[in-house]
């Protein structure tokens, strides 16, 4: 099983993260920084391992096992700019072949990315609009094509709406038409949050990219300093080609378990509602994050 290892640093000491449980909400928010998240499970099947630079501790390598839990599925490797900014993320299979590569512009409003896959005469680019605090309250453009391939013009923008550090609302529409149609797709997520620290805040802070990763339960609190304690979601879709329009809603809890001394969480507890070849059903998910401690000597 694949598990990242944080170099021991000069200067600093690596030791284990105590597990100090507590049942409540997060308690003080005072933020630790010398807790690094190393790794993530899901339902005790490992889904992501994480790796620093030993120099700067800013995010490195993210890899993804395969289902066997043994074999790599993805691996994400990160490169910043003299500022610690992200300025590229190379995309890798599990043989080790780059099949995809963003590119990050900074610009006075954000950033745009630029998403290129080698050998394919085809690129996508985005801007992420970002407040004074660095977070992004807009994500693509309202009126621009971001996307052509295969004949299909797409359009995709989200709003996003913050308060305290945190996004508590996210509107998101698309739309993709080709010579037989088109359709349109309005989501929008509304969240709730307790005290608790976020893990991800931190590694986000450099790379506010990371707000497109890890589907779906993860990618409701990467860019806010607390965690979600509830996420409602509705979703509107309609397609021209049948005339058909479909709405869903969904609204999802989550609780955890924290290190009393950090106040990260050690995990995370929420149920989803699927439909898959058992019919629909809910399933219930248990998330738990891994960390190194890492101390200063001073």
């Amino acid at each position: 099983m694949l598990r990242a290892i944080v170099p021991l640093l000069a200067g600093f000491m690596l030791i284990s993260a105590c597990r100090k449980e507590d049942n409540g909400k997060g308690g003080n928010t005072r933020q630790d920084t010398a807790y690094m998240l190393t790794s993530i499970h899901r339902n005790g099947v490992i889904m992501d391992s994480l790796v620093y630079d030993q120099q700067t501790l800013l995010l490195k390598t993210i890899i993804s096992p395969a289902a066997d839990g043994k074999s790599i599925y993805s691996r994400l490797e990160f490169i910043y700019n003299k500022d610690n900014k992200v300025q590229r993320i190379a995309h890798y299979n599990g043989e080790g072949q780059l099949y995809l590569a963003d590119s990050l512009s900074w610009n006075s409003g954000g950033f745009a990315v630029y998403t290129a896959a080698p050998g394919v005469a085809f690129s996508d680019s985005t801007q992420y609009t970002l407040d004074t605090e660095g977070q992004p309250t807009q994500i693509g453009s309202k009126d621009t094509v971001t996307s052509q391939l295969y004949e299909a013009r797409m359009l995709n923008y989200s709003l996003l709406q913050l308060n305290n550090g945190n996004t508590v609302r996210v509107q998101t529409n698309s739309y993709q038409g080709n010579a037989g149609g088109y359709t349109t797709s309005s989501l929008e997520t509304v969240m709730t949050y307790d005290t608790g620290l976020n893990p991800f805040y931190r590694l986000y802070r450099n790379c506010p990219l990371l707000v497109d990763y890890w589907q779906p339960q993860l990618d409701y609190a990467f860019d806010a300093q607390n965690n979600p304690a509830t996420a409602a979601v509705t979703q509107d879709t309609y397609n021209a080609a049948t005339d058909t329009r479909n709405s869903v809603i969904d609204n999802t809890d989550f609780t955890y378990v924290y290190d009393s001394t950090s106040h990260y969480p050690l995990e995370q507890r929420y149920a989803l509602k699927v439909t898959n070849e058992n019919g629909p059903h809910t399933e219930q998910y248990v998330i738990q994050f891994n960390y190194a401690t890492i101390v200063q000597h001073k």
